[in-house]
């Protein structure tokens, strides 16, 4: 039985973007980016021995972001291969400039290395 992913009060769990990478389709070798630059198919793996990362639960709208905030930018469905599908919220921290640092994936599910993840839906 899959295993949800809890959170204490205040924090959320998240994988870092780069600890998925895509091993088949058009993104090969990137990790998760931000929603403009992912592609529906692409088939995303967990590198061995990650797991989610406390993340604060308070993030910046898109249109109000500023330097230093995190922003949702997307929620996405993924879809293992045995056809389970797994909902996650894809954040972006912003460097001192407003670009995006880094990303993160936070799922109701938890993933398992050497499994493929097929991004089948992305809602911005």
């Amino acid at each position: 039985m899959p295993q949800k992913q809890s959170s204490a009060r205040g924090h959320m769990s998240a994988y870092p973007g780069d600890a998925l990478l895509v091993t088949d389709g058009a993104n090969i070798g990137d990790g998760f980016s931000i929603s403009r630059d992912l592609c529906l198919g692409d088939r995303y793996e967990l590198n061995a021995n990650v797991l989610p990362l406390p993340m604060q639960k308070g993030f910046a709208r898109k249109a109000n972001a500023k330097p230093g905030d995190m922003v949702l930018d997307c929620s996405i469905t993924l879809m293992s291969d045995t056809g389970q599908h797994i909902s996650a919220n894809l954040y972006a921290s912003l460097d001192t400039q407003g670009c995006v640092k880094k990303t993160h994936l936070s799922t109701d599910m938890l993933l398992h290395p050497k499994t493929p993840y097929e991004l089948i839906n992305i809602k911005a």
